[in-house]
């Protein structure tokens, strides 16, 4: 783990400096450690690498990409990025910061939440306008990974992985696997009505969008899972709160001032929220959390698959 010493290193090699009390971790995000930094020049982001450093190459490529398809997008500059370890044991970026706060910590706060929503829809309606000739991932270079012609065809490669990664969890039986197959059988093809292939943030969580002290939105971080996608998946494949479902309508109704979004867009939406909580139920083996005894994990764990499994159930009633 980084501590103060290290980060003041990291500050002082750019000319700057920095107190104590002006360094703050930001704790929302999963994947990396993200310090809040005032020096004595400016505000920044000191983002710590904990996984790929391809995957950090990929946001500082698609941060410059979109900084030339939409000027007006407020996107971070990179600063630094450090992989020698000379300066502090780790990897690590430097960036800009955007003003604001996170949609988590801000929703309360907003007093016009519609508004707030259709700003949001619309910016992620710019996003998705950028188009492309095959669905996929995207490697560090911006290159796609493995090209697909079909949405259904990226999804199901997907789905097909994350059955097999649930198959080697903790009490899971037989009898859930087949339902979930099957129900995926008989619903997949709604998947080729979705828009694309688009570009897609792949992440918009709360905690990746901006809110200015007006109450706007600020802007939208973290382009790591970027990828030629499908549209009406990138507004709603987020399940970490359900406030973008209870915002839906007013999402699509500025998101179609930039793109006319399929009439079925509804049960698209309610098709990927059973989607994700199916990659949720994959990933829990090997979740883990910072500061949490083994106890804790394992408790947690518990928590999070009774309640994905109680969403999945739901979900597969309403969509019958």
């Amino acid at each position: 783990m980084i501590d103060k010493p290290h980060l003041h290193q990291i500050i002082e090699s750019i000319g700057e400096t920095v107190l104590d009390k002006d360094i703050k971790e930001c704790k929302e995000g999963y994947n990396s450690q993200v310090f809040d930094i005032k020096t004595s020049e400016r505000e920044l982001i000191i983002k710590i690498i904990t996984k790929s450093e391809e995957s950090a190459k990929k946001d500082i490529n698609i941060r410059k990409f979109l900084s030339e398809k939409i000027p007006r997008f407020q996107i971070p500059n990179t600063i630094m990025f450090d992989n020698t370890k000379k300066i502090v044991p780790f990897t690590y970026m430097i960036l800009s910061k955007i003003n604001g706060l996170t949609l988590g910590k801000a929703y309360t706060m907003i007093a016009d939440k519609e508004i707030f929503f259709e700003q949001l829809g619309e910016l992620k309606g710019e996003l998705n306008s950028i188009k492309n000739n095959y669905f996929g991932d995207l490697d560090s270079n911006l290159e796609i990974k493995y090209k697909h012609k079909k949405w259904l065809s990226f999804i199901e490669t997907r789905f097909t992985k994350q059955i097999k990664k649930i198959k080697t969890g903790e009490m899971y039986n037989n009898k859930l696997i087949i339902e979930l197959i099957n129900f995926w059988e008989l619903n997949k093809t709604i998947l080729n009505q979705d828009i694309g292939p688009c570009f897609c943030h792949g992440d918009t969580s709360q905690s990746n969008i901006l809110v200015t002290d007006s109450k706007e939105v600020s802007g939208i971080i973290d382009f790591e899972y970027a990828r030629w996608g499908g549209g009406i998946h990138d507004l709603f494949s987020s399940v970490r709160k359900s406030t973008f479902i209870d915002h839906a309508d007013s999402i699509i109704k500025g998101y179609s001032r930039k793109i006319t979004p399929p009439k079925n867009w509804r049960e698209l939406m309610y098709f990927y929220q059973w989607l994700s909580n199916i990659d949720i139920l994959s990933k829990i083996k090997k979740m883990k959390w910072r500061d949490l005894s083994n106890y804790q994990i394992k408790e947690r764990k518990k928590n999070i698959k009774e309640k994905t499994l109680y969403q999945i159930k739901r979900l597969m009633v309403s969509l019958k």
